[in-house]
């Protein structure tokens, strides 16, 4: 999205109160904050969210357009909610039940009628560790 910049965001309707933005290499970024689960829903991306894994399902092969893959759902869950992560080949080896992570640069997709969180190539997994 292209902004014309006369010191102010012109066409944005967001608060200045829930996002930052910052000049970075003469670029214009929107630095999310962080969320809580209850409020992600699908079509969503650049999340940043902090929960505990308390469920970890099994690692299953699965095919995809780019061949054959790993992949297993956890359960992600705050004070707010919970929802389901899906975790990709070395993702999965990255967390286990129990741990407290940080998702950053998170998306959303629905599989299955449910919104999940997935973490793409640009996302990091942080994991701070168990309670």
């Amino acid at each position: 999205m292209g902004l014309d910049w006369d010191g102010q965001p012109q066409g944005l309707s967001l608060q200045r109160e829930q996002i930052d933005f910052a000049f970075i290499d003469n670029t214009l970024e929107v630095i999310m904050p962080e969320v809580k689960i209850r409020d992600i829903q699908s079509g969503m991306s650049n999340i940043e969210v902090t929960g505990r894994i308390t469920k970890m399902g099994e690692r299953r092969n699965v095919q995809t357009k780019f061949g054959s893959a790993d992949v297993a759902t956890a359960t992600l869950e705050d004070e707010t909610g919970s929802i389901g992560l899906s975790l990709w080949r070395q993702q999965i080896d990255m967390v286990k039940e129990g741990d407290e992570v940080k998702l950053i640069n998170a998306f959303t997709r629905v599989f299955g009628g449910k919104t999940q969180l997935n973490i793409g190539k640009e996302g990091e997994i942080i994991n701070i560790g168990k309670e």
